[in-house]
């Protein structure tokens, strides 16, 4: 697959994601979620927040975490849009999980 993308990321639920490249791996840690009430759209919500921290010019890596923090409110909720959240409260979380500072 590497041979016809430059960058592959694979999300793999609870367990986290991966990011491949030509050059390396890259092993992006689980959010821990209070209680998982339906996975529908957190595919989704990890996208929309891998695409706001590209848009932001975050390397790949810090994107990716702020995919995974995203789609963590998606699965605490029933439904597929059903999450909300501000931008105070995600930079807070963001700390917290991965302890960097962030302009959301």
């Amino acid at each position: 697959m590497l041979k016809k993308v430059k960058t592959l990321i694979i999300t793999k639920g609870e367990l986290g994601s991966e990011i491949y490249n030509k050059k390396q791996k890259i092993n992006i840690p689980p959010v821990k979620v209070t209680k998982v009430l339906d996975p529908t759209g957190a595919g989704d919500a990890y996208r929309s927040g891998l695409i706001k921290g590209l848009v932001n010019g975050w390397p790949i890596e810090k994107a990716a975490k702020l995919g995974s923090l995203v789609a963590t409110y998606a699965v605490e909720k029933h439904g597929t849009q059903n999450h909300s959240f501000t931008q105070k409260q995600l930079a807070k979380k963001f700390k917290e999980c991965y302890n960097e500072d962030n302009q959301i």
